[in-house]
């Protein structure tokens, strides 16, 4: 039997050795938080496939069902996930918030006006990832995307912005905007990355109507 050969996507393995010593896996730069991992299964010419790792099936098996918990499903948020929302921007460096409008009345009567625009990555029972997208009827407005720490660069944020943008292209808008702190250098070369230019000749102003409170993370 020939060795097969399967390319992992991002995931954080250990190196693990068989107790027989004929099977490892981890990955393919000896690290433990490759953005890849190769791994080598079968009979005796398995260890022929180069750069891999051999395993056994049942470590296959095993790393597979490490990989099926990674998964998530992006759906339309509603006011019932807010408190685990509301806590994995809390858990963001770099957002900012306010108590009126990031309070749960606040996001209620966003989502009222916009039901189909706002999304939610899931993992199991966690929320891992939001996107907040709503629209005046001629501009887009993005705020608060967020992805819990442990389980970014598996592709949540770029597919919840999918989500959103693919959203308000259906509602009829042409042009989509969001605001950005400076400081947030990992935000901007997202937002660069996918498309979203900066406008050096604009000056961003505002004025509050009430008193609220910022709550910056």
């Amino acid at each position: 039997m020939t060795g097969r050969r399967w390319i992992l996507p991002d995931a954080k393995i250990l190196r693990s050795d068989a107790v027989d010593g004929s099977a490892n896996f981890g990955a393919v730069d000896g690290s433990a938080t490759a953005i890849g991992i190769e791994l080598c299964v079968g009979g005796p010419r398995a260890s022929e496939c180069p750069d891999g790792y051999r395993v056994t099936m049942e470590i296959l098996e095993k790393v597979m069902e490490l990989l099926d918990l990674a998964k998530f499903e992006i759906r339309v948020m509603t006011i019932d996930d807010y408190e685990k929302v509301y806590a994995l921007w809390m858990s963001c460096k770099n957002m900012g918030f306010n108590n009126l409008d990031d309070s749960r009345e606040g996001i209620a009567k966003y989502l009222m006006r916009n039901p189909s625009t706002c999304f939610v990555a899931e993992q199991g029972e966690n929320i891992v990832g939001v996107i907040l997208s709503g629209h005046d009827g001629r501009r887009g407005l993005i705020h608060h995307l967020a992805v819990a720490e442990d389980c970014r660069r598996q592709g949540i944020a770029t597919e919840l912005l999918e989500s959103a943008v693919s959203s308000l292209a259906a509602e009829g808008i042409n042009k989509v905007a969001l605001l950005v702190f400076n400081r947030n250098g990992a935000g901007n070369a997202f937002w660069e990355k996918n498309g979203f230019t900066s406008r050096e000749d604009l000056i961003y102003r505002n004025k509050a109507l009430v008193e609220m409170v910022r709550i910056d993370t």
